[in-house]
C-alpha cells in the first residue's frame, strides 16, 4: 500500500503530469523537457527525480544525455489499480439539494428505498 501511496503522491503535481503527457509519445532529456515546459533544468530534474523514485519514469543514457521515458508496465498497472478501486465504489447519484439538505424536494432521494440515500447533512 505504501508503494501505491508514493506513486499517487508523485502524480499529484501539475508539472509532473505535464511531463508525463510529453513523455507519453517518446523520450526526452531534461534540457528538452525544460525548454518545452518553460522551466529551469534544475526544477525539471527535481520532478524527474520524484517520478523515477516512484518508478513512473525510466532513464536511458544516449550520447552523454539521459533520455526519460514512461514506464509503460507501471502505467498499465496504475490504470488497472484505478479501475479496481472504481469498481468497488458505489454509483454516485447527484442530488440537486445536497448542500441545503432539503431532500424532500429531491427526486433521487424520494425514489430510493426507505430513503436510505440520506446525506451527512440529514439529522
Amino acid at each position: 500500500m505504501e508503494e501505491w501511496a508514493k506513486i499517487f503522491k508523485a502524480l499529484s503535481d501539475e508539472t509532473r503530469l505535464k511531463i508525463l503527457g510529453i513523455l507519453f509519445e517518446k523520450g526526452f532529456c531534461v534540457g528538452a523537457l525544460a525548454r518545452h515546459l518553460g522551466k529551469s533544468e534544475a526544477s525539471v530534474s527535481q520532478h524527474i527525480r520524484i517520478l523515477r523514485k516512484a518508478g513512473i519514469l525510466v532513464g536511458e543514457k544516449r550520447n552523454g544525455y539521459t533520455f526519460y521515458e514512461l514506464n509503460r508496465e507501471l502505467a498499465e498497472n496504475i490504470i488497472v489499480r484505478i479501475n479496481h478501486i472504481m469498481e468497488g465504489m458505489p454509483q454516485r447519484k447527484e442530488c440537486c439539494h445536497y448542500i441545503t439538505g432539503k431532500h424532500q424536494f429531491c427526486e433521487i432521494y424520494n425514489n430510493s428505498p426507505n430513503n436510505e440515500e440520506k446525506s451527512q447533512f440529514d439529522f
